[in-house]
């Protein structure tokens, strides 16, 4: 059976889902299986790994038409190179299942999954019953998420949880520092003005946030 998986963009391009599906791939690699790997920003790593080019929208417009521009390459790229797969797995929030459809139907695949990377949002429901429906399994790293989507979905939603360890949070008797650190790409979806607010009402603890991204200055003149 022959995998694809989609998503915007590949390391070195910063982020977590970035990292996430390329090692989810490279996993599936070892153990045999054969994986197309579509993308747009960052380096592929395999023979497999396809870049998908611009056809309308480039860097410079709003992420849903970057969206939308990479799965119109994409069907593109499977038809002008005669690509031919079993099972499509998809990576991104609802706006990134509006083409599952179009796959499945105009290349007859036998399985298109989804992996839910954003939150759950009341307003959205209307578009997550008409485009998740064409899913045939649904994964959310969220227990939120995947409570929500089961009440409004008829497929298997699946939890799977974020690369955190346990480890992290077991007692621990040595004396340290109050420090807090969060590690992440600087965009307005992962909400870093919260961990500022909560740093203002806790002052016995230190706190950090690494990263980079289009919301820098915004976070610097929040803080200031």
């Amino acid at each position: 059976m022959i995998f694809a998986r989609s998503y915007l963009k590949l390391p070195p391009e910063l982020g977590g889902m970035e990292a996430h599906v390329y090692r989810l791939t490279e996993e599936q690699r070892l153990q045999g299986t054969k994986v197309y790997l579509f993308y747009r920003y960052g380096n592929g790593f395999h023979d497999d790994d396809i870049q998908v080019r611009p056809v309308f929208f480039d860097s410079t417009f709003p992420f849903v038409f970057q969206i939308f521009d990479f799965y119109l390459g994409f069907l593109w790229t499977l038809y002008r190179q005669k690509i031919r797969f079993d099972v499509l797995h998809m990576h991104g929030d609802w706006s990134s299942f509006l083409f599952a459809p179009i796959f499945k139907r105009c290349f007859k695949l036998k399985f298109v999954a989804g992996s839910f990377h954003g939150a759950f949002r009341n307003d959205k429901v209307g578009k997550y019953r008409r485009f998740f429906a064409f899913l045939d399994i649904l994964f959310c790293t969220g227990m939120r998420e995947v409570t929500s989507f089961q009440r409004i979905l008829d497929i298997p939603v699946i939890w799977r949880p974020s690369g955190i360890e346990p480890e992290f949070f077991r007692a621990n008797s040595s004396k340290r520092d109050r420090t807090i650190i969060s590690v992440g790409t600087l965009n307005y979806v992962k909400n870093h003005k919260l961990v500022i607010d909560v740093a203002r009402i806790l002052p016995t603890y230190r706190f950090y946030i690494v990263g980079a991204g289009d919301c820098y200055t915004d976070l610097l003149n929040y803080i200031e």
